[in-house]
């Protein structure tokens, strides 16, 4: 929600975009909020960590909805992303190599933000392989996806 990149988040060579996923390790608040019986008492059977309902309830007072992290999070979001691009694309002249580089090239780093320690470490990394990749890019691949941008970017594309 900060623009950090999550514990859990893969990065490096080969990484095309990113998309939130949440990070609930120092807040709850900090998580990708969604439906899943956070409000069925048997949902927190078994579970431990303190009174897990009562934290979930803090972010929604009803308790419908939780605060979740994941890489299972980020896929459906491009996916959703590409979706309306495709929709976009009326006369379906784009092809699959046209979307994803689109996608790619609409995604941006504005509001990301790489830690101190991830600087040290890219740094590293970069010593070690000469490698020319960006800190951006090895944190980020091409950026944060941005579906304004990109559905913007089909139809400029296709006019």
């Amino acid at each position: 929600i900060y623009g950090g990149r999550s514990h859990y988040s893969n990065y490096g060579q080969g990484l095309d975009v990113v998309a939130p996923g949440g990070d609930i390790s120092n807040s709850l608040v900090e998580g990708i909020l969604t439906t899943g019986g956070a409000w069925v008492s048997s949902l927190w059977e078994g579970l431990s960590g303190g009174n897990l309902e009562a934290s979930y309830s803090a972010i929604d007072d009803r308790g419908k909805y939780v605060g979740v992290n994941g890489t299972s999070f980020s896929a459906p979001a491009v996916s959703a992303v590409v979706a309306l691009m495709k929709d976009a694309d009326d006369n379906k002249v784009l092809t699959r190599a046209q979307i994803a580089e689109l996608l790619e090239s609409s995604a941006d780093y504005n509001e990301l933000v790489v830690t101190p320690e991830e600087r040290a470490e890219y740094q590293q990394y970069q010593s070690q392989t000469g490698s020319q990749i960006s800190e951006g890019e090895y944190f980020f691949g091409r950026g944060l996806v941005n579906a304004e941008v990109a559905v913007d970017s089909v139809v400029r594309a296709t006019r």
